[in-house]
This record gives structure tokens, C-alpha cells and sequence, in this order.
């Protein structure tokens, strides 16, 4: 009868632990990027349009923390574009959103999408790396 060991088992565990975490922080990064790019877009559909320098305004700000598996995308509005009637930078994005909802709805139309988004992420991917460790 012929006898087989069988070593080094902790790093093999290791390893497809290592590349499951990889798989999931890439596909939660690229989740939260996607339903922050929806948010933002849906927010620029529902922003009142009187000079349209506030749809301009919207952007998507990062704050990629990789080493704490955190992914952070803000939707931003205001700033950085001149408002062509008062030749200032918008600055009334938070007075709109008081008083004319634009950013609120659009996250509510959004907030259930993250999940299904990074379980399709998941299911598409179709390379897994080596992960030498």
C-alpha cells in the first residue's frame, strides 16, 4: 500500500486567501467607481438647469486607501467651473440640494446597486493572477 504526504498546506491556504481579498478589493474599487459615475450622472439628469454650470460642476473625487482595503468615491458639485452669468465659481451647490433636491435622490436611486454590481464584476472575471508571496 502506498502512502502520500502531503505538506505545505498553510501556504497553499495562504495564498487563496491572498487571492480571493485580491479579487474582491479590485472588484469592490471598480463597484464603487461604477455606482459613483451612475450617482453623479443621474444627479447631472435631476440639477436644475438655469446656466448649467452646475451640472458642469459634477465630478468624482478619490480616496483610494489600498493598503486598508478602503475605496471611497465622492460625487462633488460646485467649484472649479465660472458661473457665465455672475463670472464666480459656482458655490451654490449645497443651497440647491437644500431646496431643490438633485445629489439625495440620485443616491437613493443608486444605494442598492453596489452589491449587484461587484457580484458581476466578480462573475465576469475570467483571468485570476498569481498571486507569489
Amino acid at each position: 500500500m502506498a502512502s502520500v504526504e502531503l505538506s505545505g498546506w498553510d501556504r497553499l491556504i495562504a495564498r487563496i486567501v491572498q487571492l480571493q481579498q485580491w479579487v474582491l478589493d479590485e472588484a469592490a474599487a471598480e463597484a464603487v467607481k461604477l455606482v459613483a459615475m451612475h450617482i453623479r450622472d443621474t444627479a447631472k439628469l435631476l440639477v436644475r438647469k438655469d446656466t448649467r454650470s452646475l451640472e458642469h460642476s459634477g465630478r468624482l473625487s478619490v480616496y483610494a486607501r489600498p493598503s486598508q482595503h478602503v475605496h471611497s468615491i465622492g460625487v462633488l458639485f460646485g467649484g472649479h467651473v465660472i458661473n457665465p452669468k455672475t463670472g464666480k465659481l459656482v458655490d451654490y451647490a449645497l443651497y440647491q440640494e437644500m431646496f431643490s433636491p438633485y445629489l439625495r435622490p440620485a443616491c437613493e436611486m443608486h444605494k442598492r446597486e453596489l452589491t449587484h454590481t461587484m457580484l458581476q464584476i466578480i462573475s465576469k472575471s475570467k483571468t485570476r493572477p498569481y498571486v507569489h508571496g
